[in-house]
C-alpha cells in the first residue's frame, strides 16, 4: 500500500475526505492519468491570479497586458512546483497537521524552512531576495506533504526535555525594563485603538437613531 491521499468530496459535505492509494494512481492506464495530470496543472497553473483582471472586461493593449501578466504567474506556479514549492490549496494535507501541537508544529515548520532555504540557493537565488511570506508558505507545503518533518520534530523537542538544565537562566539574563515598557505601551495602544474605533462606532449609531424633537409652531401675536 503506497500513500495514502485525502481528497476533499465537496457533495459529501465540509471536511469530509476521499483516500486515494498513490499505488492506484500510478496503476492508472496512461490515457486515464493524462487526464488526471491535466486537470491537476489547470488547477495549480491558474492558482494565485485573484488580483488579475478578468479578461472579458479587457480590449486591446489593456487585454494583451493582462494575458501576459496571466501566463507569467502560471509559469511561476509551474517553476514553484519544480522547486518542490507546491501550491498551497484547501486539500485533504491540510488535514495532517490537524492536532499537531504548537511546539511540534512551530519546530518542523523551523526544519522545513532551512530546507527550503537551501533549495533556494541551489537554486541560484539569494535568501534576502525573497519575501518571508514565500519561504514561509512553501514550508507549510513541505511539512503538509512530508510527515517526516513531525517525527524530526518531535524527536528534536524530546532530546532538548531530556537536556538537564545546569543553570538559573535568571541569574545571568534578566528582562530589560526598557524593551517591557515598550511592549506594554504597544499593548496600551492597541487597546486604545480598539476601544475609540467601538466608542466611534457607538457615537454614530446613536446619532444616527436620535430623533430630534418637534418644533413648536410660532405663536401668532394679536394686534
Amino acid at each position: 500500500m503506497g500513500e495514502q491521499i485525502q481528497i476533499p468530496i465537496t457533495k459529501a459535505g465540509k471536511g469530509v475526505f476521499f483516500a486515494v492509494d498513490s499505488d492506484d494512481i500510478n496503476n492508472l492506464p496512461a490515457e486515464v492519468f493524462a487526464q488526471v495530470i491535466k486537470e491537476g496543472l489547470k488547477v495549480l497553473l491558474n492558482s494565485r491570479m485573484s488580483t488579475l483582471p478578468a479578461p472579458s472586461k479587457l480590449t486591446g493593449a489593456e487585454a494583451e497586458s493582462a494575458k501576459a501578466a496571466a501566463l507569467a504567474k502560471a509559469e511561476e506556479n509551474l517553476s514553484d512546483m519544480k522547486g518542490g514549492a507546491l501550491v498551497k490549496r484547501g486539500t485533504g494535507a491540510a488535514t495532517k497537521s490537524a492536532g499537531v501541537p504548537r511546539a511540534e508544529m512551530t519546530e518542523a515548520l523551523r526544519l522545513a524552512k532551512e530546507v527550503a532555504k537551501d533549495l533556494i540557493r541551489k537554486a541560484g537565488m539569494k535568501i534576502s531576495h525573497v519575501p518571508t511570506k514565500d519561504i514561509t508558505a512553501a514550508a507549510k507545503q513541505m511539512v503538509e506533504n512530508d510527515p517526516s518533518y513531525f517525527e524530526k520534530a518531535r524527536q528534536n523537542l524530546a532530546e532538548r526535555a531530556a537536556i538537564p538544565t545546569v543553570m538559573d537562566i535568571k541569574s545571568i539574563i534578566q528582562e530589560s525594563p526598557k524593551l517591557k515598557q515598550e511592549a506594554e505601551a504597544r499593548n496600551l495602544a492597541k487597546k486604545e485603538k480598539v476601544l475609540s474605533a467601538k466608542q466611534s462606532g457607538l457615537v454614530a449609531k446613536v446619532t444616527k437613531t436620535a430623533k430630534v424633537p418637534p418644533r413648536r409652531p410660532t405663536e401668532v401675536q394679536a394686534n
